[in-house]
């Protein structure tokens, strides 16, 4: 029978997701507002274990995504990690899930599904009871598949004669319907009053965007964002646009193509917008668009990010009514709420005007063509 230490050392195993959701449920918090470091102390406290460490795992979405929450965790992760917390951060991936209703309909939502977060928790539980560097191992999860991992903890503690426990601390509060730690681990309940007491006081959302108004139009036009709809409206538009600047010969159904396979993931994931421009019928008689693209890291844009307008086309009859500038202020409005330092595009001798009044300058780019390659 193994020797139960004293002295308890604790290693705390944060599943972020599964916290956050879990005390949205149990006592209305809606975001994730715990301090971690203080609420695995206060659970240590209460056990009468010692803290030895903390491991914190969380997917997190792309900035394209969401940009919101991409700059809230980048930035909570960066402060846990300042306070000695490791930190484990995986791409969330979002896929299309399809809800039924009451009513017998269904509705498609995206969900982001964490990739690899829960198997990363579980070999490090196992390999830190096999390393002996702990003597309790504390998940913050009520994640099922980490039943797995506590019974292999606990096959460890047979076959190498040492005390381990695997615990989980889990929210409990009367509207919050799951009532269970992970299974073969001991149950350790967290009241609200503990919980309050634990919550982080600073604030990680991104500054508040700067609003700068779009561009009047008359009344006769008006401008939408487009959607994976408009797709067909907005390929017909830069083809009218390639064929009035680009001499060098058009396989317009070869475009088309490629245009569909580039934009439609793009839009799809936010990772690109457009606009098009109405006139009094409906007909779209413009378009812009914008996607950001990552490059290596430059003076006036450290973290390499730049956004490139593109495919800035007005239908000749419709010209000089202030359709580009208003496309071009909602292509840079997108970029600045992406906090992407540095817009960028390629502007026809007809636009430049349009582009120098925007603030745009002159760069020294150059261009090589290929014989024969990207077609």
């Amino acid at each position: 029978m193994p020797i139960e230490p004293a002295l308890k050392r604790a290693h705390v195993f944060v599943d972020g997701q599964n916290l956050f959701h879990a005390v949205k449920s149990a006592f209305g918090h809606t975001y994730p507002n715990y301090d971690i470091p203080r609420l695995a102390e206060a659970v240590c406290r209460r056990m009468g274990w010692q803290l030895e460490g903390i491991t914190f795992y969380t997917g997190v979405p792309s900035e394209a995504d969401n940009p919101f929450w991409h700059a809230f965790w980048s930035a909570k992760l960066a402060a846990l990690g300042s306070r000695g917390v490791r930190t484990e951060a995986r791409e969330l991936r979002y896929q299309n899930r399809v809800i039924r209703m009451a009513d017998g309909g269904e509705v498609a939502v995206q969900a982001g599904l964490e990739k690899g977060i829960d198997v990363k928790m579980a070999l490090d539980v196992v390999r830190m009871a096999r390393e002996g560097a702990c003597d309790v191992l504390l998940l913050f999860s009520q994640d099922q598949d980490m039943a797995e991992a506590a019974a292999e903890v606990r096959r460890i503690s047979v076959e190498r004669d040492r005390w381990l426990k695997v615990a989980s601390a889990y929210p409990v509060g009367p509207d919050y319907p799951n009532r269970r730690g992970v299974n073969g681990t001991d149950w350790i309940r967290i009241e609200r009053e503990m919980y309050d007491a634990c919550i982080d006081p600073a604030n990680y959302s991104p500054p508040p965007v700067r609003v700068v108004p779009a561009p009047a139009l008359s009344e006769e036009y008006s401008v939408r964002r487009a959607a994976q709809r408009d797709l067909g409206v907005l390929v017909r538009l830069r083809r009218a646009m390639f064929a009035e600047i680009w001499d060098g010969g058009l396989d317009a159904e070869a475009l088309a193509a490629r245009d569909g396979a580039f934009f439609l993931p793009l839009l799809e994931r936010g990772g690109a917008a457009a606009w098009l421009a109405l006139d009094a019928g409906g007909q779209a008689v413009a378009c812009a668009a914008v996607h950001v693209l990552q490059g290596s890291p430059k003076p006036w844009a450290l973290d390499g990010r730049v956004a490139y307008v593109s495919s800035m086309f007005t239908a000749p009859a419709h010209r000089r009514r202030g359709l580009a500038r208003r496309l071009l202020a909602e292509c840079t409005a997108f970029a600045r709420e992406r906090g992407v330092a540095c817009v960028s595009l390629h502007g026809a001798p007809a636009g430049r005007a349009l582009y120098e009044s925007a603030g745009f300058a002159a760069t020294n780019e150059m261009r090589l063509l290929l014989p024969g390659e990207g077609g």
